[in-house]
This record gives C-alpha cells, sequence and structure tokens, in this order.
C-alpha cells in the first residue's frame, strides 16, 4: 500500500468514526431525558454567561465552561433542532415551577 493508499484508508476510518458519533449523539437527543440533561449540564457550565470574577477563580470557571461550549458545539453540529426543543422544554419545566 502507498502512502495515497494509505491515506485515503486512514481518511475513511476517521470519517466512519465521526458519522457513529453523529448518529449516536442523534440518537441520544431525542430522549427528553438526554435533554434536560444535556440542558441542565450548559446551565451548570456556564455556556451563556461570562466566567470574569478578576481573580484566579476565572480560570476554573472558564475551564468549565469549555466543557459546556462543546457540549453546545456538538449539539448545534449534530442536532441544531434539539436545541430549540431544548429552549421550549426548559421554559414549559420553569412555567410549573
Amino acid at each position: 500500500m502507498n502512502k495515497s493508499e494509505e491515506q485515503l484508508v486512514q481518511d475513511a476510518i476517521v470519517q466512519e468514526a465521526v458519522l457513529k458519533r453523529k448518529n449516536d449523539f442523534a440518537t441520544m437527543m431525542e430522549i427528553p431525558a438526554c435533554r434536560r440533561y444535556m440542558w441542565h449540564l450548559m446551565d451548570y457550565c456556564k455556556v451563556f454567561h461570562s466566567c470574569f470574577t478578576g481573580d484566579n477563580k476565572t480560570f476554573y470557571r472558564e475551564g468549565r465552561r469549555d466543557v459546556g461550549l462543546k457540549v453546545f458545539d456538538d449539539i448545534m453540529s449534530f442536532t441544531p433542532e434539539a436545541f430549540a426543543k431544548m429552549q421550549k422544554e426548559s421554559k414549559l419545566i420553569k412555567e410549573e415551577s
């Protein structure tokens, strides 16, 4: 196998792994409990908030926020329609409380 063929095989392996991850994520986001958990995780990670404190706590909070941003990126990349659904579900939960 020459280098070009090896690269094609490697690219195919990576592409298959990405497709599996996308399908797994889409399957997961069909489950209401999973959407609620992901919403809770993004809230805990303060994805839509500033993390600046003016001291060393900022670094910790930014690390936590980075995890939340990865979750948000996966949602928007793989199942963007799930984000809108999550927002609506979260609003209903708050109204019921």
